[in-house]
């Protein structure tokens, strides 16, 4: 299926004639896989120039998630340090935060993944209505941590 969405964003550069590298398109899909919508605003954000420039920030932020989950795993995990690893991310759809959330938590909340599932499928529910996500996703971490 990635393969599928990178085609697919190939395509769209093609007709949009902007000059890129199969790393760059690479690397943005396997940041925003599976969202294909997330894909495409990525894209066309790092394509101004006419040119598919990898944003720094995209760079920077690939293993925010990884950051998270390590924190969560610690036996007291601090807020005010993932609240930091979400800022510094500066991203604007949690989808993916939450996916792997639910899907990880037997390794960071073993027992509790059921609380887990409801609290990540409120916060999904939430994020659609949300003026804030950041301040959303900072809440479910709360909570998850709390869960502790």
């Amino acid at each position: 299926f990635p393969v599928t969405i990178a085609k697919h964003s190939v395509s769209i550069l093609d007709n949009e004639n902007i000059k890129y590298e199969l790393e760059d398109v690479a690397e943005i899909v396997k940041k925003c896989y599976p969202g294909l919508r997330r894909t495409i605003n990525t894209l066309q954000k790092c394509s101004v120039t006419g040119k598919l420039v990898i944003n720094v920030n995209l760079k920077s932020n690939q293993n925010y998630i990884e950051l998270i989950l390590s924190e969560l795993s610690q036996p007291k995990p601090k807020f005010n340090t993932i609240r930091q690893i979400l800022a510094n991310a500066d991203i604007s759809d949690y989808t993916e935060l939450f996916r792997v959330l639910y899907d990880e938590s037997s390794k960071y909340l073993k027992g509790k993944e059921g609380s887990v599932a409801i609290l990540v499928n409120e916060a999904a529910y939430k994020a659609n209505f949300s003026l804030d996500k950041e301040i959303n996703a900072s809440s479910l971490i709360h909570q998850i941590i709390e869960l502790k």
